[in-house]
């Protein structure tokens, strides 16, 4: 089961990185914003995506700890633990997003968290019934 719950957890990263790649190229290409500025933004959103990922793929560890028994039995506890740091780490980034002064080039910065949400629920979802129940 812990095999599962990794292969999800890497794949749940790898589409997410590339989903949300590929959305923010499309928003960036869209925007046009000039070639200096259009160049630095590019920089600055595609090394925030790379640790956004990895502060999210931290965040997501303790899905690991589901297969344990003593937690299977309890629900909430078992949604706490698959969803609990990635909500909580979106919810963080969606309150430094509104709080900045520039809201509509940061609001390019909530796309990885979201394609990761999104992608986390599908394999949630996708669990076997033994574990999702």
């Amino acid at each position: 089961m812990t095999r599962l719950l990794i292969k999800n957890l890497l794949l749940t990263l790898l589409l997410s990185f590339v989903s949300s790649g590929f959305l923010f190229f499309i928003c960036y290409a869209a925007s046009n914003p000039g070639f200096e500025k259009g160049q630095g933004l590019f920089m600055i959103f595609a090394v925030a995506e790379i640790f956004q990922h990895l502060f999210l793929f931290l965040a997501a560890l303790p899905v690991l700890s589901i297969d344990i028994q003593t937690y299977l039995t309890d629900k909430a506890s078992k949604l706490v633990r698959y969803f609990g740091g990635p909500v909580a780490y979106t919810i963080l980034s969606i309150l430094v997003v509104v709080k900045a002064a520039w809201f509509d080039e940061l609001i390019l910065l909530l796309i990885p968290n979201l394609t990761f949400l999104l992608l986390h629920l599908l394999f949630y979802l996708k669990l076997p019934k033994e574990i999702n129940e």
